[in-house]
Parts: structure tokens; C-alpha cells; sequence
């Protein structure tokens, strides 16, 4: 009776600590792609708040010269565009490998989640939900009474704040470029903020986890 409750206790055992050790092997490159990912879009943003007067010439000549030759964006702002995508693209992928893999850990550890690994991972690009799946999804990777889980709410709001912040900036400068640039440091406030949350809740994620895993 005693190796049968064994058998299956040590199977679970070893399914934590694989899973755990699946994760650990990401956890510093995650950690490494959140401040990057949050660096870019500072970067970008600057750039946005420099160029805007002439992104906003470029908007309403391109308006105004409809069907006829279109204007050429503002060369710095082109240049920003082309180089963030890649470094973007990378970190984003690094990062849902990780969340995916730190999210096995932590339903392999018994911590409560609302949405399942995979769903965690992918809401991040279905329309509407990715409002509010992935905070779900990041928050749940930490247990519940967890000193962080605050602030991955914190962080959360700030990231929905800052990127609706740049699209406002776009629109704003339109009428008012001065007024554009204002919304627009708002928005790198915002990056930097959301880059020191994220490096944050990421090494928390991969500590917690670790010692968790080390008990087993």
C-alpha cells in the first residue's frame, strides 16, 4: 500500500521539479526582455516626443495631398519605427515562452489561476481581453498573499495607461503639437515605470518559484 502511494507521489514530484527547471532556464533572459521591451518604448516614445511637430506636418500634408504624392515621413521617426519592431518581436516572444513555462510551474505547484498556461500566454493578442487576461495570467503566477502581486496590478494599469497615452499623443498633436509632446512624456514616465514593475514582478516570479521547487 505504501509504494503505491508512493509511485505517484514521486511522479509528481518530478513533473515540479522538471517544469521548474524548464522555467529557470528562461527566467533570465524573461527578466532581461521586460527591461528591454520597456527601454524600446522609451526609446521610441522620445523619439516621438522630438519628431511630433514634424509627424504632424507629415499627417495633414498626407491628408491634404490625397491622391496625388504623398509626403515622406520624418526620417528619424521612420528609423525608430524599423528598429523597434525587431527588438520588440524578440523580447515579446522570449517573454511568452517564459509565461507559459512559468505558468505550468505554478499550476504544477497548486497556486490558484483564472486562466490555464497557454490562454495566459495567447491573450495577449485577442482583442478586447488582452485588457485584462494577461494581468490575470502574470498576477496568478505569484501565490496568493504574495507581497508583489500589488504591483503587478500597479504595473498592469500603468502599461494600459502608457500605451493608450502614445495613441492620444498621435491624436492631440493634430491640433496642437505642444500639447501632444505633454501626453507624449506622460507616456515615457509611464515605460519607465512599466519597465521597473515588470524586472520587478519577473524576478520575483523566478525566486519564489525556485524555493518553491527546491522543496520538492
Amino acid at each position: 500500500m505504501a509504494a503505491a502511494v508512493a509511485g505517484p507521489s514521486g511522479e509528481w514530484a518530478w513533473s515540479i521539479r522538471n517544469a521548474g527547471q524548464a522555467e529557470a532556464r528562461l527566467s533570465g533572459w524573461a527578466s532581461g526582455a521586460v527591461a528591454l521591451y520597456a527601454a524600446t518604448q522609451t526609446a521610441s516614445t522620445i523619439a516621438l516626443v522630438a519628431t511630433l511637430p514634424a509627424v504632424s506636418r507629415y499627417i495633414h500634408q498626407a491628408f491634404d495631398s490625397f491622391g496625388a504624392t504623398p509626403p515622406q515621413e520624418p526620417v528619424a521617426f521612420r528609423v525608430m519605427s524599423l528598429l523597434e519592431f525587431p527588438v520588440v518581436l524578440v523580447a515579446g516572444i522570449v517573454f511568452l515562452i517564459w509565461q507559459y513555462r512559468a505558468a505550468t510551474t505554478a499550476r504544477a505547484l497548486g497556486y490558484p489561476a483564472r486562466r490555464s498556461p497557454a490562454l495566459g500566454a495567447w491573450s495577449w493578442i485577442i482583442p478586447v481581453v488582452n485588457l485584462w487576461f494577461p494581468y490575470q495570467a502574470i498576477r496568478d503566477l505569484l501565490p496568493p498573499g504574495h507581497a508583489l502581486r500589488d504591483l503587478v496590478l500597479r504595473t498592469w494599469l500603468c502599461y494600459i495607461c502608457s500605451l493608450f497615452a502614445v495613441t492620444a499623443s498621435y491624436l492631440v498633436a493634430l491640433s496642437s503639437s505642444g500639447l501632444g509632446q505633454a501626453v507624449g512624456c506622460v507616456a515615457i514616465v509611464g515605460w519607465i515605470v512599466v519597465g521597473t514593475g515588470a524586472y520587478r514582478v519577473a524576478k520575483a516570479v523566478a525566486a519564489d518559484h525556485a524555493a518553491a521547487v527546491g522543496r520538492y
